[in-house]
């Protein structure tokens, strides 16, 4: 039943940072800077993923989402990155 929910929430938190890299590719987002100054908008965009995802969006319109996992006993990053293109991709990381 956890891979089960854990699937929901990743498929959910893809589908919100597709909306999120389309908003910003259209202008419906304000440019990011990559300063504290970004910070306002990226709180209202965690706000919008599922619980403990936060999201990042790079100056150059690549967006990305981490959640931190534990699976076979080590700790693990899932990332949603979806680059200027807009090719998306889901990878795993370790968080040594």
């Amino acid at each position: 039943m956890q891979n089960l929910m854990g699937e929901i929430h990743l498929q959910e938190a893809a589908g919100v940072m597709r909306d999120i890299w389309y908003a910003y590719a259209e202008g419906f987002l304000p440019k990011m800077t990559g300063t504290a100054a970004d910070d306002s908008i990226l709180e209202q965009i965690d706000d919008t993923l599922p619980r403990g995802w936060t999201a990042s969006i790079m100056p150059d319109g690549t967006v990305l989402a981490g959640h931190p996992v534990w699976a076979n006993n080590d700790m693990k990053l899932i990332v949603c990155h979806i680059n200027r293109e807009g090719q998306q991709v889901v990878f795993e990381r370790p968080l040594d």
